[in-house]
């Protein structure tokens, strides 16, 4: 039976990310190896969303072969992570600025046609048009980031409410504001969810939607601290993924 009351959400406290990067520098520390694991499945599928975006014309094997020989040299060699340190700022900063440069390196290292990104200097920060944005323009980086951290929070936010026997809250979510906002889908009334879906009435559609929400949000702050973000960054790394991302506005808005 389906638990609809916000009290059966609770979450649990993710383990910070920067220790694994910790982790993973010391060779003598117990966790060491497990912990580059960890990063190296983390970073990975991040990796290969920013390069297939900012790096069009490089296909297929190549991919392969940029993303896991940056993982070789700069994860398991350590040439990125003796890098890393929270004062010195975000790592997906330090992430992506060495993982752009290595692409380059490679490229011209083959003498291969450097690659564009649209009329942008990939020499340079690549930015995208003003317009793009309410607040102005933004990087490449911070497109690709935003991206992947609302599709991994979707995924878990599913995996996560369907598990715990919230199928209809995850309904209502995905019929009422994912669909509508990535798919283009007309928004249901709440009096049709209702009826839809097996509910008493409208209200009771409503109160599970900002249950739902709000469980989007706690599962938004798991996957930002998984990926570097310090308790002290988070809410700072959600203003700038609304800044960017319209559906993650809408998702996390107080009210629709």
């Amino acid at each position: 039976m389906e638990q609809n009351s916000p009290a059966n959400l609770e979450t649990t406290s993710p383990v910070t990310r920067w220790d694994d990067i910790d982790a993973a520098k010391d060779a003598s520390h117990p966790r060491s190896h497990e912990a580059m694991a960890a990063l190296i499945l983390r970073y990975e599928p991040v990796l290969r969303m920013f390069f297939r975006s900012v790096f069009p014309r490089l296909r297929g094997q190549d991919e392969d072969d940029v993303v896991q020989g940056f993982l070789t040299d700069y994860f398991v060699a350590q040439k990125l992570l003796s890098a890393a340190d929270p004062a010195r700022g975000r790592f997906r900063s330090l992430l992506f600025t060495a993982f752009r440069n290595h692409v380059l390196m490679q490229v011209r290292r083959d003498r291969r046609v450097p690659p564009v990104v649209e009329t942008c200097d990939v020499g340079a920060a690549t930015v995208m048009s003003a317009s793009d944005t309410p607040s102005g323009p933004v990087t490449h980086e911070e497109v690709v980031w935003a991206k992947y951290v609302l599709t991994e929070t979707l995924r878990r936010a599913e995996w996560d409410l369907r598990a715990r026997g919230h199928v209809r809250m995850w309904e209502i979510l995905r019929r009422r504001m994912i669909a509508p906002m990535l798919e283009g889908a007309t928004v249901p009334s709440h009096a049709s969810l209702a009826e839809i879906i097996g509910l008493d009435d409208a209200q009771q559609s409503e109160n599970l939607l900002k249950s739902a929400k709000r469980r989007f949000r706690q599962v938004l702050l798991e996957v930002l601290t998984e990926l570097g973000t310090r308790a002290d960054e988070l809410e700072e790394d959600v203003a700038e993924l609304l800044k960017i991302h319209e559906a993650a506005r809408t998702l996390l808005a107080e009210d629709e």
